[in-house]
């Protein structure tokens, strides 16, 4: 399996995207000295994640609008499987012990602070200490 998808996303059988939000998550990462892959392939689920923080352990997903139900903050059925499948890979195969979700309100709101607001954002967050 792990070989097959890897095969796959090599040859470009399945395609990604990668946000503006996404990039602005990346470069606060980063910001804090702490080396950052986008667009990672977890193996045994075959999903791209959007952010993988090898140091340590994290795989971050930064969830957009598109992630939930109109009108609402309530997570799509797609995203929503994917989070079990990332939590179920993260506690028993992967070399990544965890896996966080940035929502898209969330940073919005640290945004809205000013120059500087989403990197005391991700420093805050539980996955950075």
């Amino acid at each position: 399996w792990e070989g097959y998808v890897t095969q796959k996303v090599r040859q470009g059988g399945v395609p990604v995207a990668t946000s503006g939000l996404q990039l602005q998550v990346a470069r606060c990462v980063q910001s804090l000295g702490l080396g950052v892959e986008v667009e990672h392939l977890e193996v045994h689920t075959g999903y791209s994640v959007d952010l993988a923080v090898e140091q340590l352990g994290v795989l971050i997903e930064v969830d957009g609008p598109y992630h939930f139900a109109r009108n609402s903050r309530y997570p799509l059925g797609a995203t929503r499987l994917k989070r079990k499948l990332l939590h179920l890979a993260t506690r028993r195969h992967s070399p990544y012990t965890r896996c966080v979700y940035v929502p898209y309100w969330m940073w919005d709101a640290t945004r809205k602070g000013g120059e500087g607001e989403g990197e005391e954002f991700v420093r805050q967050q539980k996955y950075m200490r």
